[in-house]
């Protein structure tokens, strides 16, 4: 559980695996794809959550996350009433999974932060998958409540992906280029919550929302029966058909000067894909002909 510790915009406490060479001389984190050797925070009994965050300004980036209680409900990360209306809380890079069977209700990320007002949430470049009920569940239903951001996550066999309160007032989206497979119920629910700058969303439902919508499509992974959801370079429905948010007004928030990385770091090119995973040069096909 974080709580407790004092926060504000320019001191917020973040939990981060290091990868770059000048950190520790060794990548820590995963490549995308779940690395049972990599940094994880695991949750398997006697407990509801993997994390709970209870504090204003927090960060958790590159991180692999489990809840795996096959007999009581809980979530992978919880966001709970932070004590203060206002706050900026931010997943990135992580993989999320809980569990698609069992006696209980499981969600990747479950958000009800009660009364408060004006708290942001900013989930970016994640991988959510394997949920009984929820990816993204946020129950909070107050005036104001403030906005959350979802920006190029995959959601891969979550009963519904992304939900929000079906009250009067619930936290509105701003959803750009996140991609949802194999979603039970729901990919993206209910439509209202989204805002209108949403766009280039992609579900294998019909309920994207925003501009440019991608309804109905099946991605190719590189491996989704092992849960892989890696992009595959055959891929014709989400590879180089996202929108290009370097200079995005909201993403420029989520990562400082720019928005331009994927969920391992790696730079994205002009030619965006939807979701989390973006393919580098090494990994697209080639147009050589040999003669």
């Amino acid at each position: 559980t974080i709580d407790g510790w004092t926060t504000a915009p320019n001191y917020y406490l973040r939990i981060f695996v290091p990868n770059e060479t000048w950190e520790v001389g060794t990548r820590q984190g995963h490549s995308g794809v779940w690395d049972a050797t990599k940094a994880t925070i695991s949750v398997s009994t006697g407990a509801t959550y993997a994390i709970s965050i209870l504090d204003k300004y927090v960060r958790i980036e590159g991180l692999q996350i489990r809840y795996d209680d096959n007999t009581t409900s809980g979530n992978g990360v919880s966001i709970g009433d932070i004590g203060s209306n206002d706050g900026d809380i931010r997943l990135e890079r992580n993989i999320i999974r809980t569990r698609t069977t069992g006696a209980a209700a499981y969600s990747g990320v479950s958000v009800n932060t009660g009364s408060r007002t004006g708290v942001t949430l900013k989930l970016f470049n994640n991988i959510i998958y394997d949920s009984l009920s929820y990816g993204w569940i946020d129950n909070t239903s107050v005036a104001s409540a403030g906005t959350a951001f979802h920006y190029n996550n995959t959601f891969y066999d979550c009963a519904t992906a992304v939900a929000t309160q079906a009250g009067a007032n619930p936290r509105k989206i701003t959803a750009k280029n996140n991609l949802v497979q194999n979603a039970g119920t729901a990919g993206y629910t209910p439509g209202a919550s989204f805002n209108a700058a949403s766009t280039t969303n992609l579900s294998s439902l019909a309920d994207a929302p925003g501009s440019s919508a991608k309804n109905n499509k099946t991605v190719l992974f590189l491996d989704s029966g092992n849960d892989d959801f890696r992009l595959s370079a055959s891929d014709t429905e989400a590879r180089a058909l996202g929108t290009n948010l370097t200079t995005d007004a909201d993403g420029s928030g989520l990562m400082g000067s720019y928005f331009n990385t994927d969920i391992r770091g790696e730079f994205r090119t002009s030619g965006w894909e939807i979701g989390a995973y973006e393919l580098t040069a090494l990994e697209q096909p080639n147009d050589l002909t040999l003669q």
